[in-house]
């Protein structure tokens, strides 16, 4: 594999993000909610294992809990 210069990084990584804007973008608007809490979740138990004790944060919705069928 040829390695790639500095200019190609840069390039390489604006198309990728780009890409996953995008991916994001078109996403229900329940499903971004849901990475949200989950990315809240992450955070409390980085929190927690800093020491930080507290209330958690992360919002308890419960329409988010997702039914099976």
């Amino acid at each position: 594999m040829k390695a790639m210069t500095p200019e190609e990084v840069v390039a390489w990584l604006r198309e990728s993000k780009g890409r996953r804007r995008r991916a994001l973008a078109s996403l229900p608007f329940e499903e971004k909610v849901r990475i949200v809490v989950a990315l809240q979740h992450m955070a409390d138990e980085v929190r927690a294992g800093a020491g930080r004790l507290g209330p958690c944060r992360a919002w308890t919705l419960p329409c988010l809990v997702r039914n099976p069928r």
